[in-house]
């Protein structure tokens, strides 16, 4: 789609071929302070890290610039977070991993960074991040979003968010309040934004405020092991039809492995909590192809299933009114900057295998949906996670081809496996290595061996320590 809306905005897709009167293309987000590579030969500069404390430095220096060149040459030397792709040079090892990657910059006394310092904003609560535009022809419709939290202490293996966001924040109690009774002035739906939303200490007194208001709260993500009677009243009193619970895995040895500190316990007894509360249809989030995962481990998804069916069923009965449960199967992608980035994906084959063994395992459970993510789609999500520049060449392609992936796949002269279903070696360089996010690599690598052994790890304290290297680094 970016390579589309470049192209249909009649502006070159290449970023090399963009001549006056050409825009300058910026990027940002968090997928691009993943890793950029694969799309860094479209844009012009990236800013990596949190817009709060870019945005500023980049629209001064921005606006004393006429000339394209010096204005990326500033930028890159003197605001921390921004990354000019032109000013890197990409060397490749002869079994296409990469052997190096330095600036290359053409004047005299360049200060162009080896690495891109991810800029992070150490206090959200100088900042209010919520709706902006308020408009049904959203996929929120009505519904006023506000951010509670940026990052997620626990350290779910597969996630980037727990990692590159660190340190986990939360927005302050009377900030929120003020967010949310700006949004009750628009509408009477407020969702609330963040990876750890029941980890906010006053997330009771939250929405029993909203209560008060008679505002109907959302939440995008609850803990089954954090679920509590003020949570589940509020999405009772919101309407709310479905809850999601993620257990990701179905056996406890895989959640060992993922570092998912919830049991079996927990997810049953969050199950009875929200059916006997009045909330009557639960979908629920796994993941297949996990690192070290088994056919056993598959077949434990199922089991567990029928577990949550039968806790489902019994609160069900004694209200009188049974829904329906939506387990949604989804294949792991390895990301950048978690302990699985050294991971393979499972290819195409296998996860075909291990769907079909929990769609005939779930057939004849009255009540139950199974879903599963197409394992042809995730295998391009895994190329575009871990891909260098060279997939910039495979993006441009698929555009030619009108987003038909599979007849990009059978054209293209790239090894994509390589890419996504090679497991890596610990002392690998990865095309996002340059990106400096305080993580000490490592940590993360300690936390893949981890994994293997079958050991879990302590969640971020979220007070300076020197588990992972952010608060060091930070300082």
């Amino acid at each position: 789609n970016l390579a589309r809306i470049i192209e249909k905005a009649g502006i070159p897709l290449q970023s090399a071929d963009r001549a006056p009167p050409a825009p300058l293309v910026i990027a940002g987000g968090v997928a691009c302070f993943i890793n950029p590579e694969p799309v860094a030969s479209f844009i012009d500069c990236f800013l990596i890290g949190e817009a709060e404390q870019m945005l500023p430095m980049f629209i001064e220096t921005f606006l004393q610039h006429e000339d394209k060149k010096k204005l990326l040459e500033s930028l890159a030397a003197d605001v921390p977070g921004v990354y000019v792709p032109s000013f890197y040079k990409a060397v490749y090892n002869d079994d296409n991993t990469l052997y190096s990657f330095k600036p290359v910059c053409d004047v005299p006394d360049c200060n162009v960074p080896d690495k891109v310092r991810r800029s992070v904003l150490k206090d959200i609560a100088t900042n209010s991040t919520c709706t902006s535009i308020l408009t049904p022809e959203t996929a929120f419709g009505r519904t006023f979003l506000v951010e509670v939290s940026r990052g997620c202490p626990h350290g779910c293996r597969f996630c980037s968010a727990g990692y590159v966001y660190r340190p986990p924040r939360f927005r302050p109690f009377q900030g929120l309040i003020k967010d949310i009774e700006k949004g009750a002035s628009l509408t009477d739906r407020v969702g609330l934004v963040g990876a750890m939303i029941s980890d906010l200490p006053e997330i009771n007194a939250l929405c029993h405020h909203a209560g008060l208001e008679n505002i109907r709260i959302s939440f995008s993500s609850l803990r089954a092991n954090a679920l509590n009677e003020d949570l589940v009243s509020a999405l009772k009193k919101s309407e709310v039809k479905t809850a999601t619970i993620a257990p990701d895995a179905g056996s406890h040895r895989m959640r060992m492995i993922i570092n998912k500190s919830i049991s079996e316990e927990d997810i049953l007894r969050a199950t009875h909590m929200l059916v006997s509360r009045g909330i009557p249809n639960l979908k629920l989030y796994f993941m297949i192809g996990l690192p070290e995962e088994t056919m056993d481990d598959v077949e434990e998804i199922v089991l567990l299933c029928k577990k949550i069916k039968s806790v489902f069923l019994k609160a069900a009965r004694a209200r009188k009114r049974i829904g329906g449960i939506t387990v949604s199967i989804n294949p792991f992608v390895p990301k950048p900057f978690t302990p699985f980035q050294w991971a393979g994906m499972d290819n195409v084959k296998t996860l075909n295998k291990k769907i079909k063994a929990v769609k005939q395992g779930l057939k004849k459970t009255a009540n139950v949906i199974v879903r599963a993510e197409n394992p042809g789609r995730a295998y391009v999500q895994a190329v575009l996670s871990r891909g260098d520049r060279r997939v910039s060449s495979l993006i441009s392609l698929a555009c030619k081809n009108k987003g038909n992936w599979s007849k990009t796949l059978k054209e293209s002269p790239l090894n994509t496996d390589f890419y996504a279903l090679r497991e890596r070696s610990l002392n690998e360089l990865f095309p996002w290595d340059f990106i400096d996010h305080g993580i000490d690599k490592l940590f993360l690598a300690e936390e893949f061996k981890k994994a293997k052994e079958m050991k879990s790890s302590p969640p971020c304290p979220m007070e300076p320590c020197k588990m992972c290297g952010v608060c060091d680094w930070l300082e």
